[in-house]
């Protein structure tokens, strides 16, 4: 796709107003939205779905999985905002303002190739659906993110591939939430606006304006548009020509007199110039500084505050935050995860505790027992895919004997049955709890114990080279959960 300030393919359709073109009616659809159901997602299935925190409340969105659909596969994923509801017109035209009266993803993709997720406008104050306007600004791009995340985590989404589109309404959130600040602005590959444009026209809430659209327009950074409406696109053509702003727009007019997203039901002109604009726009590369880097959090103890988290951002081109605190055990993990790890909102997580779960510095009293230290480990792996991050389990490190019985009484672990056996029992928990969730197990007992004397002073902390190794190894597990390319080493 060529990187021009616009690319018209404007249909002006002889000069017709909207109200002179033909009615949506007289072309029968060759599409029908599936209906709404309850239950799990499952291809060809549109379901209605509720993020963790809002179980038992009005706020929920749709999502559908492509028919096509297929576990482990990874698909595209077109993110739907509605228009305002309470809209009605003289051509029979209606909008809900709710997710699921949303057509416009159906008709782009035809039901298949890409996943659908249409979102609500969240009223935070009174815990329901905004039908009017944005909501609460922060609540309702909190829940995005949210959303967008666990589509991509959980259902396959491709989080390279997520395009945002909207019609009326949803049109103006493409600017106005969809490129709102930096953080929810690296989320998108393309944008979709239909019947409407953030800053063309002034309306009634805060930040409308030309100039404040024009902020947010500057956070497109080259990636594109397809810009459509009923009848004419040309006040928008003209607006983005004022703007300055240097991204690749394609303007298209849509044939209908309707102010309806039903459109892209119908076989039209129109609607095969929009997907053929969708699959050019997947083809090209995403433009320099338009890709979010992905955020992981580093969640452990010592071993993980010492070493190896900036190792993997350094092979992996990520964010990586260090939430290793030194002496914890999964019980003080669990105490601080809200706000050292579900807080960030990471895209991955990786779990490395049990070194201080395993200690016996009393008889028969360990700091976290087994059977607690694989109930917590199953909560943290549960907390953090409820938030729509990857895990990343791991096996706690090997311990040399030796120098580490100058600091914990031995006798203690013999009654055990032995360092060894201690040390496998919590090794085998993660492997079990890591099955048991269907998440990833780094196996660092196993694959690092030839090494581990010779690179450890106090048989517990590695140096700097096996710090690498635990790196590239967390690396490797994170390229493949969260569809990355290679680490480099």
């Amino acid at each position: 796709m060529k990187r021009s300030l616009v690319l018209c393919s404007c249909l002006l359709l002889g000069g017709a107003t909207a109200a002179e073109l033909p009615d949506l009616n007289t072309v029968a659809p060759d599409l029908t939205v599936p209906p709404l159901t309850s239950g799990a997602p499952a291809p060809g299935r549109r379901v209605l779905h509720f993020l963790p925190a809002f179980q038992g409340t009005p706020i929920h969105h749709v999502l559908y999985l492509p028919a096509d659909w297929k576990p482990g596969a990874r698909f595209p994923v077109i993110v739907e905002y509605a228009g305002n509801g309470g809209y009605s017109n003289k051509f029979g035209d209606v909008s809900t303002g709710l997710p699921e009266g949303s057509k416009l993803g159906y008709g782009i993709s035809g039901g298949t190739n890409f996943i659908w997720l249409c979102l609500p406008y969240v009223d935070a104050r009174e815990k329901k659906i905004a039908t009017q306007w944005w909501g609460d600004v922060d609540a309702t791009l909190a829940y995005c993110k949210q959303a967008v995340r666990i589509v991509c985590n959980q259902y396959g989404g491709d989080p390279s591939a997520v395009v945002l589109c909207g019609f009326s309404r949803g049109a103006i959130a493409c600017g106005y939430l969809g490129l709102h600040d930096d953080e929810i602005a690296q989320l998108w590959r393309a944008f979709i606006p239909y019947s409407h444009y953030d800053g063309v026209l002034t309306w009634k809430y805060p930040a409308s304006d030309a100039a404040s659209a024009l902020a947010r327009l500057q956070r497109l950074r080259g990636r594109p548009t397809f810009v459509c409406q009923e009848g004419s696109v040309e006040a928008t053509k003209k607006y983005i020509a004022a703007s300055g702003v240097q991204a690749p727009f394609t303007f298209q007019a849509v044939p209908f007199r309707n102010h309806n997203d039903g459109w892209t039901l119908r076989d039209s002109p129109a609607r095969q110039a929009l997907r053929a604009w969708l699959q050019d726009a997947l083809r090209t590369p995403p433009a320099a500084g338009a890709v979010s880097k992905k955020t992981v959090v580093c969640f452990g103890d010592s071993i993980t505050h010492l070493g190896y988290p900036q190792l993997i951002a350094e092979q992996l081109g990520v964010t990586v935050i260090n939430a290793g605190v030194g002496g914890n055990t999964t019980r003080a993990g669990l105490a601080r995860m809200a706000q050292d790890v579900l807080a960030l909102h990471p895209d991955a997580v990786t779990i490395l505790f049990g070194t201080n779960d395993s200690v016996l510095d009393r008889p028969r009293s360990y700091k976290v027992a087994p059977q607690q230290y694989e109930a917590n480990l199953t909560e943290m792996v549960t907390r953090c895919r409820q938030a729509g991050a990857q895990v990343v389990l791991a096996t706690l490190p090997p311990i040399v004997p030796e120098p580490y019985f100058h600091r914990h009484p031995q006798a203690n672990y013999d009654a055990e049955g032995g360092l060894d056996k201690v040390l496998a029992d919590y090794q085998a928990i993660a492997q079990r709890v890591g099955k048991a969730q269907g998440v990833p197990v780094v196996d660092l007992h196993s694959t690092l114990a030839q090494a581990w004397p010779q690179h450890t002073r106090d048989g517990v902390h590695p140096d700097a080279e096996m710090s690498r190794q635990i790196a590239a190894q967390f690396a490797a597990a994170l390229a493949q959960a969260l569809a990355l390319p290679p680490p480099n080493r």
